[in-house]
């Protein structure tokens, strides 16, 4: 699919460039593209995550201008989102059990969460990158 980013009067959408049809509506104060599948979308503080047709695939539910994602698990501050060809993982720290981490995995579409203890966290984030945590090669989403 080849698409556009459109902007007005501050706000953003796209739009398909070879059906001219608008996929995602001009009213997002910001647009990111991850893994080069999926959108994040922001309005109005609050955060989404859609594939390339504008479908949603995941709601952060976060709280207004907040780097955090709401499940049935509790509220998570964000560490980092790592990007693995079309494979989003978003990683979060429990805000109440500081030693709890829950991974959202996306991929095709579909959204997987598990849950995993803070030192199984540091120990997968060094062996995957090969970094310490202070050194990952992992961005985070709200930079």
């Amino acid at each position: 699919m080849s698409y556009k980013v459109l902007k007005n009067n501050g706000l953003y959408g796209i739009v398909n460039t070879l059906t001219e049809q608008i996929i995602i509506p001009i009213k997002y104060d910001s647009i990111k593209i991850l893994c080069g599948v999926y959108f994040l979308l922001e309005e109005n503080g609050k955060k989404i995550i859609t594939n390339l047709d504008g479908n949603l695939i995941f709601d952060l539910k976060n709280q207004k201008n907040q780097n955090q994602f709401i499940n049935e698990f509790g509220t998570f501050q964000i560490l980092c989102v790592e990007e693995i060809d079309s494979t989003l993982n978003l990683y979060g720290e429990d805000s109440i059990k500081e030693d709890n981490i829950c991974k959202i995995s996306i991929s095709n579409n579909f959204v997987s969460v598990s849950m995993m203890s803070k030192i199984n966290y540091l120990s997968t984030m060094k062996e995957n990158t090969g970094f310490d945590i202070d050194k990952k090669k992992l961005k985070t989403i709200f930079n």
